[in-house]
């Protein structure tokens, strides 16, 4: 972890497509189960699945800012998703009640904004539980 503390990179946050369309509240409290979890993760994908002009509104305000850093001159290493996540997934995301390959309609929508602009980034994808794995993927960034 000093590594990437000691690297000299910054993290931005971008904006959370699933607060801005759905607000805060969410179906899982304490003692949440995991079958809890999947039944949340399906209720927010069917939900998000209606909020493609919010994401596409999203993902243009991230790529002003990346513009603004590039600009400026900083160089942009990557972008990290959250897996599993209905929005934000990477290299998998929720539907259907599971885990399936694939981009978060937020990532999928990024993408192929990126695209529009002819700006290739770097994506990748951790599980916050999995900080060794999660560490490693940061790092990965700095290597290249």
């Amino acid at each position: 972890m000093g590594e990437i503390i000691n690297s000299g990179v910054g993290i931005v946050q971008m904006p959370c497509p699933e607060l801005l369309g759905l607000g805060i509240d969410r179906q899982c409290v304490k003692d949440t189960t995991i079958d809890d979890i999947k039944s949340e993760k399906t209720r927010v994908s069917k939900l998000m699945a209606n909020q493609k002009q919010l994401c596409v509104d999203l993902a243009k305000h991230v790529i002003l800012q990346l513009k603004q850093y590039k600009k400026y001159n900083f160089e942009i290493v990557g972008i990290l998703g959250v897996n599993m996540s209905p929005t934000c997934g990477v290299e998998t995301t929720w539907a259907d009640d599971q885990e399936v390959v694939g981009n978060g309609i937020f990532i999928k929508t990024l993408k192929e904004e990126l695209a529009k602009e002819n700006i290739q980034i770097n994506f990748t994808g951790i599980i916050p539980p999995q900080i060794e794995d999660s560490v490693k993927r940061v790092k990965s960034f700095l290597k290249k």
